[in-house]
């Protein structure tokens, strides 16, 4: 059986470069069994060939040279047993996380996919909605609709209780229930879309029920605006529960004139 082993040697064999074994000599983790004093050559014993094949299984692992090393010194094993489980939070956390931004992009392909929707202008029409989480902020008497509720709500999402958090692009408005009843449309609250529920109760947050809503698209902010059609469909002595206007971005256009131009969906809890 063949003892010692060349750089080229070891190359051919495993498909490590030269360059490698050398970087794994120099921080220790792997140094050759001998070394030629005259010509300086590095020779690996065979078993080190077994050394090898572990340092590139455990770095299909995923773990650092840092953390082989730890392995590999530790003959009994327990290092390499405490890595596993640590490794293994690890994946489940990345796990959790690429389910989260997975569903995040769902919900927004389903989004603009309804806000391709032909659906026409100042149509009433009837959705079913899940469970849905805003994140809103009050107006207070006289705010402008811009740049007022929407800053205060922007400083509040970057408070430290908000840091977990999962928020969508989609924003939205909370009317006025009584002025809606009378055919005007008054923002009370603005509000920005969460992709899921808060991982605790927070500040700020508003959960809107699973249930059948009133629909009808309009562009609410021009001066214009037009949702009489809705009117006759709501009970005469019956104020709505809760009355959403819901922006279907269409435009990456974030001036304060595109913004008074955009469509947003009416939705009328039922």
């Amino acid at each position: 059986m063949k003892e010692y082993f060349s750089i080229g040697e070891i190359s051919h064999l495993l498909g490590l470069s030269s360059h490698t074994l050398r970087y794994y000599d120099k921080i220790g983790l792997l140094q050759p069994a001998s070394v030629n004093e005259q010509t300086g050559y590095r020779f690996y014993a065979y078993h080190q060939l077994f050394t090898l094949e572990r340092i590139r299984h455990l770095q299909h692992l995923e773990f650092s040279l840092e953390e082989i090393q730890a392995i590999i010194s530790d003959t009994t094993m327990d290092t390499f047993r405490n890595l596993l489980s640590g490794k293994k939070e690890e994946l489940d956390r990345e796990i959790s996380r690429l389910t989260t931004l997975r569903d995040t992009v769902e919900q927004y392909q389903r989004y603009y996919q309804r806000s391709d929707e032909q659906m026409l202008f100042n149509v009433p029409f009837k959705a079913h909605f899940e469970t849905r989480y805003l994140f809103a902020e009050a107006y207070r008497p006289g705010e402008s609709l811009y740049g007022t509720a929407g800053y205060r709500l922007m400083v509040r999402k970057s408070a430290p209780d908000c840091s977990d958090l999962n928020f969508l692009r989609q924003i939205g408005f909370l009317l006025d229930r009584d002025e809606f009843k009378s055919g005007r449309v008054r923002p009370t609250h603005y509000f920005m879309m969460l992709a899921n529920a808060p991982p605790e109760s927070c500040e700020n947050v508003q959960m809107v029920p699973a249930g059948d809503f009133l629909c009808f698209r309009s562009h609410i902010l021009k001066r214009d605006a037009e949702i009489s059609p809705l009117l006759p469909l709501l009970s005469c002595d019956q104020v709505p529960r809760l009355v959403l206007a819901c922006e279907l971005e269409d435009s990456t256009d974030d001036s304060v004139q595109a913004f008074t131009q955009s469509c947003f969906e009416i939705q009328i809890q039922l």
